[in-house]
C-alpha cells in the first residue's frame, strides 16, 4: 500500500484519469498565472491612481479630478499589459529561435 492506502503501482492507473490529472495540473497553471497577472495589475492601477495625488503634492500642476486619476489608471494598465505582451511575445521568439542561434553559435 502506498500514500494514504492508494497503491503505487503505475500499471493500474487508468489513462483517462492521467489525462484528467494532466488537465487539471494545466488549468491550476493557467489559474495561478491569470491571478498573478491580475493582482500586479492592480497594483499597476493603485500607483498609477496615487501618481497625480503625489505629483501635486510634490508641486507639480496635475489635475487630481476622477476623470484624471481614471485616466491615469487606464493608461498605466493599458501600458503595463502591452508590456506584458511585448515582454511574452520576445519570449516566444527566444523559444522559437533557440534552434538557429545554437546552429549559428550565438
Amino acid at each position: 500500500m502506498g500514500f494514504l492506502g492508494f497503491p503505487l503501482d503505475i500499471s493500474q492507473v487508468n489513462p483517462q484519469t492521467a489525462g484528467l490529472c494532466a488537465v487539471f495540473a494545466i488549468a491550476l497553471f493557467f489559474l495561478y498565472k491569470t491571478m498573478k497577472f491580475m493582482m500586479t495589475a492592480v497594483m499597476v492601477a493603485v500607483a498609477s491612481a496615487l501618481f497625480p495625488l503625489i505629483a501635486n503634492y510634490l508641486g507639480m500642476k496635475v489635475s487630481t479630478s476622477v476623470g484624471s486619476i481614471a485616466t491615469f489608471v487606464v493608461w498605466g494598465v493599458a501600458l503595463f499589459v502591452v508590456s506584458t505582451l511585448i515582454k511574452d511575445i520576445l519570449k516566444i521568439i527566444k523559444l522559437v529561435t533557440l534552434p538557429l542561434r545554437k546552429l549559428l553559435g550565438k
